[in-house]
């Protein structure tokens, strides 16, 4: 028994470890794409708007210029 419980943590330990990787991984994509987009720089001088809500507003959004006015956005 002792023996299936260390195999399943050492199975748990390595499926950590391989979705940090995926996560950092998909991390760098994201920065490399908010480099990109003049939108998402602007976002980001936002205080509290980090790497994430900001590529995420962003790709919802699409094109901002089809919006009149922020008002119109929201």
């Amino acid at each position: 028994m002792i023996f299936r419980f260390r195999e399943e943590l050492g199975e748990l330990y390595d499926e950590i470890i391989h979705l940090d990787e995926r996560i950092a991984s998909t991390e760098k994509k994201l920065k490399s794409v908010s480099q990109q987009s003049e939108d998402c720089q602007l976002l980001l001088t936002i205080p509290c708007v980090g790497l994430l809500t900001a590529t995420a507003l962003v790709a919802a959004i699409g094109d901002t210029s089809a919006f009149k006015n922020a008002r119109e956005m929201a």
